[in-house]
């Protein structure tokens, strides 16, 4: 799952990513506010997605304790400009029956 969850994002195929989420999905990424619901989350990601020019996701640990999926690793940000941003990222993802229905992100960004 992560790494087919991580694919949509890097290619970003936003549909793909879309399917690992429930329709009730809480999102937080960094510091932006909560998002709440698969459409809101949906539209923030995908804009979020199109700012950048390419986006690669380098996961180093998982784990899997009971319905919780953790994952560090670090991403690299290239912004439209050709400028590179590296920073370690960990997620944190509550599952329940094979959908993300809590979405975490936890990653410094103010260099972006």
């Amino acid at each position: 799952m992560i790494t087919a969850l991580f694919d949509s994002i890097d290619t970003k195929d936003i549909n793909a990513f879309a399917n690992f989420l429930a329709e009730d999905v809480i999102f937080c990424f960094s510091n932006w506010p909560q998002i709440e619901g698969k459409a809101n989350v949906e539209n923030a990601v995908n804009a979020f997605l199109q700012s950048m020019a390419v986006i690669e996701h380098q996961v180093s640990d998982c784990w899997q304790p009971d319905d919780m999926v953790i994952c560090r690793g670090f991403v690299t940000y290239t912004r439209h400009d050709h400028t590179k941003l590296t920073v370690p990222f960990a997620n944190m993802l509550q599952v329940l029956d094979g959908k993300i229905t809590d979405y975490q992100i936890f990653a410094d960004l103010s260099a972006l």
